[in-house]
């Protein structure tokens, strides 16, 4: 049986190890900031009004919605016809 190599001692406990926190980033310089006007401040009135509704869908007909055809009659079937036509 060949001879194996024993493992590696683990190394020892790192004690006063501390992790290097990372770097803040940089602000741009105050040049690069576009200065924008503040929003207009809207009175309180109009803060508390609701907002208009939203505009109608347009509605889609359903078949159940359209009218009802005339009902068949007995008199009116197509053999009916030909028979009341002679």
């Amino acid at each position: 049986m060949p001879r194996t190599k024993a493992p590696p001692p683990p190394p020892p406990p790192l004690r006063n190890f501390v992790i290097p926190p990372e770097p803040r980033p940089v602000p741009p310089p105050r040049e690069m900031y576009v200065t924008t006007p503040p929003p207009p401040v809207l009175p309180l009135m109009s803060r508390t009004k609701a907002p208009p509704p939203p505009p109608p869908l347009r509605k889609r007909f359903h078949f159940r919605q359209l009218p009802n055809p005339p009902r068949r009659t007995k008199s009116s079937t197509w053999w009916n016809q030909l028979i009341l036509r002679k």
